[in-house]
């Protein structure tokens, strides 16, 4: 398994995790730190290695997000994931590049925030 392939899988993981996390700030409040990743992904080819790149550049702004991404063993809470009875990320990328380009992830967890953030008003 290369590494650009890795490093989608692991986002796609973290963003889960986070989608699923009852502080759910590592992306900042209402995922806002996710707004300029969007807007690169959505002009992006869907090549994992250019997908990649752009990920891990911009996780380069956020300090917290890339220590998260490179200190994290992505494969045992994939496996943790698998024996809690969630699913993990798919094992093939291309099967469902929307996923793994992360678009539709990003946009699903702006709109969470949102709805969290608009019934906690």
């Amino acid at each position: 398994m290369n590494d650009n392939y890795e490093a989608l899988i692991d986002f796609v993981t973290l963003l889960q995790q986070e989608r699923k996390s009852p502080s759910g700030e590592l992306f900042g409040q209402n995922g806002e730190y996710l707004i300029p990743l969007r807007n690169q992904l959505a002009s992006a080819e869907d090549d994992e290695n250019e997908l990649a790149e752009i990920i891990l550049d911009w996780a380069e702004g956020y300090p917290e997000i890339e220590a998260r991404l490179n200190d994290t063993d992505w494969i045992q809470v994939r496996c943790d994931m698998l024996e809690a009875g969630k699913e993990p990320p798919p094992k093939d990328p291309t099967a469902d590049r929307d996923r793994v380009s992360n678009k539709m992830m990003v946009a699903e967890i702006d709109k969470t925030r949102e709805s969290t953030q608009s019934q906690s008003s």
